[in-house]
């Protein structure tokens, strides 16, 4: 067994004396690869100060890791392989004010971008706009940027992004890319999650999906859901033929408190919910879905 989740935002409390690693956040069992974000965009609208803070939070990750850090295929395998591994990801583009910043962090290890946060920006709407007049979707600067970040090797990630942004991705990119911590829509109604004709398109085109614990991604009901309040979306994702195409993408430590009613940050959140996916789905798609989906989808986008 291995792990891997393609969304957390534990990055973050470094400055305030956090860790990367904590009882919560990932396996105490099992191997792992964590999918850590960058992310600046509530900090400051300032975008040079964003850029700042970007890059002190890169720093302040390699200074803290004592992992594999995967940068491409020889990596990835490396990391595959080891007790753990992570993949720095930037969490809203909006410091990325030219193409000399792009390459900046990429330099320092970023090899995953989510164009938008929760707020449209010079790249893109997000999923605030989707379904309004405001949706302009990817920006001319955006369509290029899209270029740029593919011929660097950066994966670029769709979680965020409007609903018109999601298809104009579809039609520019040249690889695939993917949702790292989004539910379904048709189980939730929320434009955070996407709809069966994107969920289709990501899974017939070599895309991912992560599903998300943020409760509001998870159910309208009043009522706080447990950690199985997941297998909805799960099944649903299962029927539109997503076997293959989906993973975790928690987004631990970016969701406040809004978790599942039966998540404590005593114990590891991965750990318990391979126990109720093993009951529920038993080995092999317990499996693929921690894991194995996920490692397949790497090593195509790092080919």
């Amino acid at each position: 067994m291995f792990v891997i989740d393609s969304h957390c935002d534990t990055l973050s409390t470094l400055p305030e004396g956090g860790r990367l690693c904590n009882e919560y956040n990932v396996s105490a069992r099992f191997p792992f690869l964590q999918f850590y974000a960058d992310f600046v965009c509530t900090k400051t609208k300032n975008t040079d100060d964003q850029y700042q803070s970007a890059l002190s939070l890169l720093e302040a990750f390699h200074a803290a890791w004592d992992g594999v850090v995967v940068l491409d295929r020889a990596s990835l395998d490396e990391g595959l392989k080891a007790p753990k591994s992570a993949i720095l990801t930037l969490e809203g583009a909006d410091c990325l004010t030219d193409f000399a910043r792009l390459r900046a962090v990429y330099e320092q290890g970023v090899r995953v971008i989510n164009p938008t946060w929760n707020y449209k920006n010079h790249l893109a709407a997000s999923n605030l706009e989707s379904g309004t007049c405001e949706d302009y979707g990817f920006t001319p600067v955006g369509l290029l940027w899209i270029r740029e970040c593919e011929n660097l090797g950066i994966l670029l990630d769709a979680s965020h992004l409007s609903d018109r942004a999601f298809w104009d991705l579809a039609e520019v990119a040249k690889k695939p890319f993917f949702a790292s911590h989004s539910n379904c829509r048709a189980v939730c109604p929320h434009s955070r999650n996407l709809t069966d004709e994107q969920i289709r398109f990501l899974i017939g085109n070599g895309g991912i999906i992560g599903v998300n614990l943020y409760t509001e991604f998870i159910t309208q009901e009043k009522t706080t859901p447990s950690l199985s309040g997941l297998f909805p979306h799960l099944d649903h994702l299962l029927e539109l033929g997503g076997e293959d195409a989906i993973g975790i993408g928690f987004d631990i430590d970016g969701v406040g408190d809004d978790y599942p009613a039966d998540v404590t940050r005593k114990e590891s959140i991965h750990d318990r919910f391979y126990e109720l996916l093993l009951e529920k789905y038993g080995q092999e798609r317990t499996e693929k879905i921690m894991y194995k989906n996920y490692a397949s989808f790497l090593k195509r986008a790092f080919s």
